[in-house]
């Protein structure tokens, strides 16, 4: 079959702080290769080490903002479109990136007025179930929630000024995980090697018996009951959200009344804020002001953690997202759409109706 002549737009992200990109330039030089047109906007992965002289040479067109929207048929990004980028969608057009829109019904009403045909990386399932977009950046979120939430314990001041790692003869302070997937399975990790007191709760024992196989002893694993959850919270130093239902908002199993139980000065980082977060307190917060406090506790919410780390987020995630974007490029965006179900799997929009199952169970008013 003859590769379609798919245009492709990556545009600069401008949610806060972040400097993830869509595609890297040996991505680009591949994609020219099998005939796609592949428009960058200017200055787009300069805070991943990718300067425009690399994406030229590879066969990329640099262009403004306006017009790599205005003419791409395919629109590859990382972060749900925000700000003005939303009025930048045009009718017809292809989205693939992160949406997580069942917090977000201002998006969807956006994406099914425009009609625009809106593929989610986070719902790009594999027939095992597997997800393989949503991995690379869920297991770095789960890494800096103790790379990160080690400093706000320590440092911020409101913060307990305990050292969740061994130090001075002492024991290390308590993390508390909810969710036994991969966020949490990376939590956890970190916070082993680290030397700090470790327990995870989760639903599934399935879930469960994988911690043990990795840990071992080393790490406390509990059915996550109300009463579990609420005891176990309210011995935290460090608390890490990272629980997940496909496309669904995420359930509120942390109450205000379990935060108010906690240690003062303890943080809680709501990984599963991208979803509403599961912590009844939460809102989300940016990189410009990522911490605020309530009922004494630290609050950790910003939607875009792996932004932190672009240099290392952009490879990470890139190398998952090219394979797909391929067959984007190779089979044009219906093409993939018949052809491959993992892809079709993804769809969120479409016509203009909203096609997700997870996403039509948050959002009724949709369906």
């Amino acid at each position: 079959m003859k590769p379609t002549r798919l245009s492709i737009g990556v545009p600069k992200e401008i949610k806060v702080h972040e400097g993830r990109v869509g595609l890297t330039p040996e991505g680009v030089r591949h994609l020219v290769r099998l005939g796609a047109t592949v428009w960058i906007e200017h200055h787009a992965g300069e805070k991943s080490g990718l300067p425009d002289a690399e994406y030229r040479r590879a066969g990329a067109k640099l262009a403004s903002a306006a017009e790599v929207w205005r003419r791409a048929g395919l629109i590859v990004k990382v972060k749900e479109p925000v700000g003005p980028e939303r009025n930048r969608l045009r009718e017809g057009q292809a989205l693939f990136c992160y949406l997580h829109l069942a917090p977000d019904p201002a998006l969807v009403r956006v994406l099914l007025k425009k009609k625009v045909t809106a593929i989610d990386y986070e719902h790009v399932e594999l027939s095992d179930g597997s997800t393989p977009l949503l991995f690379p950046m869920s297991d770095i979120a789960g890494r800096l929630c103790i790379v990160l939430g080690s400093y706000y314990v320590a440092c911020h001041p409101a913060g307990s000024g305990v050292l969740l790692g061994v130090g001075g003869g002492l024991p290390g302070g308590e993390v508390v995980v909810l969710g036994a997937g991969t966020v949490g399975r990376a939590a956890a990790e970190e916070a082993v090697a680290i030397g700090a007191k470790v327990t995870v709760l989760d639903i599934s024992e399935k879930s469960l018996a994988r911690v043990r196989r990795m840990f071992g002893k080393k790490v406390r694993t509990l059915r996550a009951t109300s009463a579990a959850i609420t005891r176990a919270v309210r011995d935290a130093d460090l608390l890490v959200g990272a629980v997940y239902h496909h496309g669904e908002s995420s359930p509120k199993l942390v109450t205000e009344r379990m935060v108010r139980s906690m240690k003062k000065g303890s943080l809680i980082m709501d990984v599963s804020i991208d979803q509403g977060g599961c912590v009844g307190t939460s809102r989300p917060t940016t990189h410009d002001d990522p911490v605020f406090v309530r009922h004494g506790v630290l609050h950790y919410a910003v939607t875009n953690m792996p932004g932190t780390v672009p240099k290392t987020s952009t490879r990470a995630l890139t190398s998952r997202t090219l394979l797909y974007v391929e067959k984007l490029a190779r089979y044009g965006v219906e093409g993939a759409l018949r052809r491959f179900p993992e892809i079709a799997r993804a769809l969120n929009t479409r016509d203009g109706r909203l096609i997700h199952p997870g996403v039509r169970r948050s959002l009724p008013q949709f369906a």
